[in-house]
């Protein structure tokens, strides 16, 4: 279900400071659909609210547009009820259109 991936790192003097792991599926319910999937994104916490994590996203974006995406994908956490990314995101235009449950086992 994977057709391929990718690893965009971001860098300040040699040290990585963030980055998006990304790979490129068919979703079952969809197989002609091509979904680029956000699989990890970190950015250090002193580099938060600053550009780094923006720029991460515009390159994940190209990537997939350039790998004939139909659809991008990302999840964000949820942090003491709040949603960091969320605000950012939604100004890029990503909706929210699931949202996952966990339990510790």
């Amino acid at each position: 279900m994977i057709d391929t991936g990718i690893v965009l790192g971001a860098f300040d003097e040699g040290k990585a400071v963030g980055v998006i792991v990304a790979v490129m599926t068919h979703p079952w319910l969809s197989p002609s659909t091509r979904v680029a999937a956000e699989m990890a994104w970190w950015v250090n916490e002193e580099y938060r609210g600053g550009r780094t994590a923006f720029l991460l996203l515009k390159a994940f974006e190209d990537w997939a547009k350039s790998n004939q995406a139909d659809v991008i994908a990302l999840s964000d956490l949820v942090i003491n009820g709040d949603t960091p990314i969320g605000k950012m995101v939604a100004k890029l235009g990503y909706t929210l259109v699931e949202r996952s449950h966990v339990k510790r086992a």
